[in-house]
């Protein structure tokens, strides 16, 4: 697989470790290592599973990992995640698209592909990439991820340490839901431009079904330039 790195000046480096990273995550959980999965994650970490359920928090994800990571492997299961693209947000802030793909024990696709599109972003702290969001989507839509099988409920109101300490937490949060709603008006009424109107020409998207890929050029939005590593 291609893996691409934007802006072009990104440090590859970086990417390296990231790559790296990303291959801790796969083994974590190949091998139902749940400290090891959870070492992976930030205290204010927010992970949306394949189902749909969000957990905010790492106490959230840790009680939700501790709860269906074990025995989720048993028998004739493996892993693999592919790093697609690695996008530098800021140098210590980093969004990595991974394809994933479930295979028997001894490496091959199970019939039908069980396969899912992942996007996590990073944040170097005291030197160490930690996930601060994840998010997963299955595809195609008729695959099941049996590990979202729990149950939980989204918390609204909850704010990490960070945003209570600080002063401008309820104009940020203001920012944050005028950009939303500018979205979602310009896709109700079909205005593309309303709806990338905050959107970084760099930006990775991941639509509905599962696909991963950068935001297709317009007008107000050209291609971005990429490193790729083959």
């Amino acid at each position: 697989m291609t893996l691409t790195i934007a802006p072009r000046e990104s440090s590859v480096a970086d990417a390296q470790e990231l790559v790296a990273r990303v291959a801790e995550l796969e083994r974590a959980q190949r091998t139902e290592d749940v400290e090891a999965m959870l070492a992976l994650f930030d205290e204010n970490a927010v992970w949306v599973t394949g189902g749909g359920v969000r957990l905010i928090g790492y106490d959230a994800i840790a009680a939700f990992t501790r709860q269906v990571l074990p025995g989720a492997f048993a028998g004739d299961l493996s892993v693999r995640y592919d790093v697609e693209h690695i996008s530098f947000i800021t140098p210590d802030v980093v969004l990595t698209g991974v394809n994933q793909e479930y295979l028997t024990a001894d490496g091959r696709p199970l019939s039908p592909p069980q396969l899912g599109r992942l996007s996590y972003v990073w944040r170097r702290r005291d030197g160490q990439w930690l996930i601060t969001v994840g998010q997963n989507t299955t595809a195609p839509a008729d695959t099941a991820d049996t590990a979202d099988t729990v149950g939980a409920t989204d918390v609204g109101e909850t704010r990490s340490p960070a945003e209570i300490e600080s002063p401008h937490a309820d104009q940020e949060e203001a920012a944050v839901r005028s950009i939303m709603a500018d979205i979602e008006h310009g896709f109700n009424v079909n205005d593309p431009e309303l709806m990338m109107r905050h959107i970084a020409s760099d930006a990775l998207v991941v639509n509905a079904l599962g696909a991963v890929g950068p935001l297709p050029p317009t007008p107000g939005h050209p291609a971005p330039p990429t490193i790729v590593i083959t």
